[in-house]
């Protein structure tokens, strides 16, 4: 019998620094995931699950911002274990906290 040889296999990832920022232009980024649930995130590539955000619509660009860095997500998605928001908790809480966005 002979023996079996893995070749590791390096997934390409973007890790730290701002360079998803340039690429895409997103408006915020935040954490969904851990102790820092809900953090504004400076940086990408710290945290295991990052969602970042682009506004589309300049009228209410600052209300979402403002709302995102302004709320407790672990206190508004309170969980057993560890904190984690999804993305269809943060679409539907921001729907729900500026209602005229549609």
């Amino acid at each position: 019998m002979e023996p079996l040889f893995l070749n590791p296999y390096f997934r390409p990832k973007i890790w730290g620094g701002r360079k998803l920022k340039d690429i895409f232009n997103y408006d915020i980024g935040i954490c969904g995931w851990g102790s820092a649930c809900g953090e504004v995130l400076e940086g990408e590539g710290k945290y295991c699950l990052e969602y970042f955000i682009k506004i589309n619509n300049d009228k209410y660009k600052n209300k979402v911002i403002n709302l995102l860095k302004n709320t407790d997500f672990k206190k508004v998605f309170p969980s057993v274990s560890t904190p984690y928001v999804s993305k269809w908790q943060i679409y539907k809480y921001i729907k729900e906290q500026i209602p005229e966005i549609e």
